[in-house]
């Protein structure tokens, strides 16, 4: 999922479009979830592609651990839980933000390459 792809937009009296904010959810632990220790190299981009399959997911794990948003580098040595269910995390971020959507539209579903997943690569 894009970083932006569900974010709506919005003119400025101005003309300039601005983004609305988004709300992102937090996510529960599952007994689906993995969990590893993060090395000096590793950033939560290539994170969510080893388990998704899909580097825009990096946000998941951010969440799913109250990191700011403000780094794809999570802190070495600290215990990471990766969400088993991306498509679950996905689901609550749009039931989160279908408030900022106008009456003619829906809530957009996204869909990954691999939403649930059976590890990842190197961990």
């Amino acid at each position: 999922m894009k970083r932006y792809q569900n974010t709506k937009t919005q003119k400025t009296l101005s003309g300039k479009v601005g983004y609305l904010p988004s709300i992102y959810p937090t996510l529960e632990p599952s007994n689906n979830d993995y969990y590893i220790i993060s090395r000096e190299e590793d950033r939560m981009d290539l994170i969510a592609n080893d388990f998704y399959g899909d580097p825009t997911l990096w946000w998941v794990i951010a969440m799913a651990n109250d990191l700011p948003g403000d780094s794809f580098f999570p802190p070495r040595g600290f215990q990471l839980r990766i969400p088993g269910n991306a498509t679950n995390a996905i689901s609550k971020f749009n039931e989160e933000n279908s408030d900022f959507l106008t009456n003619n539209e829906s809530p957009t579903t996204t869909t990954t390459n691999s939403t649930t997943t059976s590890g990842g690569g190197g961990y």
